[in-house]
């Protein structure tokens, strides 16, 4: 024999090299997932960078025949030398990371919190995620590295392809775009047929076709036959794996599409329609949350283009009416569920007397389960047959999962009663309970209502003087995204008694909550102002969304009030 018995080993050592270079491959090739979470492509530049890193130094540390451990401490160093070079500005020598160094980028990660909580994707790609993006790559490459040169390449990396996958999903409420699903796909089919090549390696050529053999032509013939036969069989075994490869993706896109109801988002909560605290119904500040991000974005977008809409008037995506204390505002439970259609029942024993407006709305950049209306909303046409559902307990218009709705025209009535009249309004109990409900508020909150409101007596005459308490600057509040610290335990106590400082969710929510304990039926509502007048039209943008204050008053349903 003219193969010497050190051949297969040597086989198998070039093989891993490559199934750990294409295993690298299969993690950068996974990060085309950030596209949406992520702006720019500098995130992309970050990841390759920590993924050839990582492979490089897992190539140099072996040639010196180290164990694996001392491969991956070698790779990990070489990601946070990587890291402190391009993220810090106190590193030894410019290269070492020090004390200094590594407090800095943890203050950096620490950072991501805010940025993460407020951020609406695709965030702005600012340096603590790049560093994120980086750190993260990193470890992933560092993995699939060591499983790879342990031989357990292939079915090991496709779990940590999947965790790439992860957060887009977990963060993006979109369907990931298909090409970076391929992007991922193609990668594994890869690294499949890579590993396939060097189990072929190490198996080395087949005895029976040895080169080494009779001389006669039928011994010859047969030889050939068997080579042809053996390259048919390897042939097949990369044919069969990227045939299963291939199936598995179409199977796995098509089920996507089919199971409509499996989003990247989750089980919105408080869409359960039986609603209660066990169906999920905790809403906590996710609204809030979402406002701030959009509020706090680097570029408005413009999302609604509305005619007929007064510039007085606010659009309600949706209403709080549950708050627990210490906790958070919940959603209610649906009661009086129907189709929303060209007639709504308006929840009122008496109509009000007042002519309807029509209001048409196009869409622009809105997609969402919740569908923004105006006023006392009487009938809505122009939405697809059997889509969207109203409660008019909530006066809330909502689908199972976040929709595109083209156009649609509301018929509403817009009230603005005089003050005269709303002054003549007496204190009410007819009303769904939630909306009085005040038990277990710090009774702080009450006495300085009772202090604000003064002799104040009518339901009209209180809220207007709240109202007046926030908007006063002699009260010393102020508008910000970023809220004032406290001690108390009571996000509520700490905004009203210590910081007096946070956005619409503080000023709302406190309102609202300070209005149940003087008896006035109120509640949270989440939406948009009614943006700029663009001449014939009233552009609602990011910019615009918003959260107020609404109150009960019988006969005239629901009113405005914004602190």
């Amino acid at each position: 024999m003219k193969r010497t018995e050190g051949a297969p080993v040597l086989a198998m050592k070039r093989g891993n090299g490559s199934v750990r270079l294409v295993a690298g491959g299969a993690v950068l090739a996974s990060a085309p997932a950030l596209t949406d979470t992520l702006q720019g492509w500098r995130w992309l530049a970050c990841a390759a960078l920590s993924v050839a890193v990582v492979v490089l130094v897992g190539f140099v540390v072996r040639l010196a025949h180290r164990p694996w451990w001392a491969v991956a401490s070698g790779q990990l160093a070489a990601v946070l030398v990587l890291v402190t070079v391009l993220f810090s500005r106190h590193a030894l020598l410019g290269v070492v990371p020090g004390p200094a160094s590594l407090a800095e980028l943890a203050d950096q990660l620490a950072a991501l919190g805010a940025q993460i909580d407020t951020g609406i994707p695709p965030l702005p790609a600012t340096e603590p995620l790049l560093l994120l993006v980086c750190l993260a790559y990193g470890v992933l490459a560092i993995v699939a590295d060591a499983l790879t040169a342990a031989g357990y390449g292939p079915a090991a990396c496709g779990l940590l392809l999947l965790a790439a996958y992860t957060v887009s999903t977990t963060l993006d409420r979109d369907a990931l775009p298909d090409w970076t699903l391929a992007c991922g796909a193609a990668g594994f089919a890869v690294l499949l047929v890579t590993d396939q090549r060097r189990r072929q390696g190490r198996r080395g050529p087949d005895p029976a076709i040895s080169p080494d053999g009779p001389s006669d032509p039928d011994a010859i013939s047969m030889r050939r036959l068997d080579r042809v036969r053996a390259a048919v069989a390897r042939g097949s075994e990369l044919t069969v794996g990227l045939a299963v490869t291939a199936c598995a993706l179409a199977v796995a896109l098509l089920v996507g599409v089919l199971a409509s109801a499996v989003g990247t988002e989750g089980r919105f909560p408080g869409n359960s329609p039986e609603g209660g605290a066990n169906q999920d119904t905790q809403f906590g500040l996710n609204p809030f949350t979402s406002i701030r991000g959009q509020l706090a974005g680097p570029t408005p977008k413009e999302l609604l283009r509305v005619h007929g809409l007064p510039s007085t008037t606010y659009l309600r995506a949706l209403t709080l009416s549950k708050y627990v204390p210490r906790e958070g505002w919940q959603l209610p439970r649906r009661r009086n569920d129907a189709v929303l259609d060209a007639t709504l029942p308006t929840g009122l024993a008496t109509p009000p007397a007042a002519p309807s407006t029509t209001i048409e709305i196009d869409n622009v950049g809105y997609r969402d389960r919740w569908l923004p209306l105006a006023g006392l909303p009487l009938g809505v046409t122009g939405v697809v047959p059997g889509r969207w559902h109203y409660d008019v307990t909530t006066a809330t218009a909502y689908t199972s999962g976040p929709v595109t709705e083209r156009r649609w025209v509301e018929r509403a009535v817009l009230l603005n009663p005089p003050a005269e009249a709303l002054n003549a309004v007496r204190p009410t109990t007819d009303v769904d309970p939630t909306y009085l409900d005040n038990a277990g508020l710090d009774p702080r909150i009450g006495r300085l209502t009772a202090v604000v409101i003064g002799r104040a007596r009518t339901p009209f005459a209180k809220a207007a003087a709240l109202n007046r308490y926030f908007l006063d600057p002699a009260n010393g509040f102020r508008y910000s995204l970023t809220t004032a610290p406290g001690n108390s335990g009571d996000a509520l106590v700490d905004f009203l008694e210590r910081g007096k400082v946070g956005y619409c969710e503080q000023f709302a929510s406190a309102m609202a909550v300070m209005l149940r304990t003087v008896g006035v039926p109120s509640r949270v509502a989440v939406g948009f102002t009614s943006g700029r007048d663009t001449g014939g039209a009233r552009s609602i943008g990011t910019a615009d969304a918003h959260a107020w204050v609404e109150a009960f008053f019988p006969g005239y349903g629901w009113l405005t009030f914004d602190p």
